[in-house]
């Protein structure tokens, strides 16, 4: 792990005011120009001549109107850590307006250590956000976020980004439930 750098829960957040935001609505016959979502991040914009649309449920990237699968190939910025750190949530972000989304998703649910200061609790891991290049030399980021449910339970995304761009591949897994750590740490494959 080399160049890692650790960042705090804010620096997580859009942090650009854009245009509106479209409302989230997956039914068919509904196109959304979500440009915007990307426009929240300082460190990235959308390329020329692209834009990333969602239709009947699912979101895309469009280049001189030919369609291309991933929508972060639309997506440009100066590779440095925090951009990629914004590539991550941004592409979260991107995810509320597709069908398949499996979990609910804000960006003020990313933790760091400080919300165990607020609640008062002792914790030795660390659940920063962080940036690191690994073995490969392809940018990681990873962080935390906790969802109150039922139960309390903590999951752990993992976005290994191409060696050029912010197309990423994207793993989570739940590691904690309940109020205490039940579910053992496991490296994910």
């Amino acid at each position: 792990m080399k160049g890692k750098v650790v960042f705090t829960r804010l620096a997580a957040r859009p942090n650009c005011i854009s245009s509106p935001l479209p409302p989230v609505l997956l039914f068919k016959g509904i196109t959304c120009h979500l440009n915007p979502v990307v426009s929240q991040f300082s460190q990235l914009m959308v390329k020329s001549h692209h834009t990333i649309i969602s239709s009947q449920g699912e979101v895309a990237a469009y280049f001189n109107n030919q369609k291309q699968k991933d929508p972060m190939t639309a997506v440009q910025g100066d590779e440095s850590p925090l951009s990629y750190l914004q590539a991550a949530i941004c592409i979260q972000e991107l995810q509320k307006y597709c069908i398949e989304t499996d979990q609910e998703w804000h960006a003020d649910q990313i933790m760091d250590n400080t919300i165990f200061t607020y609640l008062l609790w002792s914790n030795r891991k660390k659940y920063n956000p962080i940036f690191f290049y690994d073995s490969l030399n392809h940018p990681v980021i990873i962080f935390y976020t906790y969802h109150i449910g039922s139960s309390f339970y903590i999951i752990k995304h993992i976005h290994r980004f191409d060696y050029e761009g912010y197309c990423q591949k994207i793993g989570s897994k739940v590691i904690s439930s309940g109020y205490d750590d039940t579910i053992p740490w496991e490296r994910m494959s």
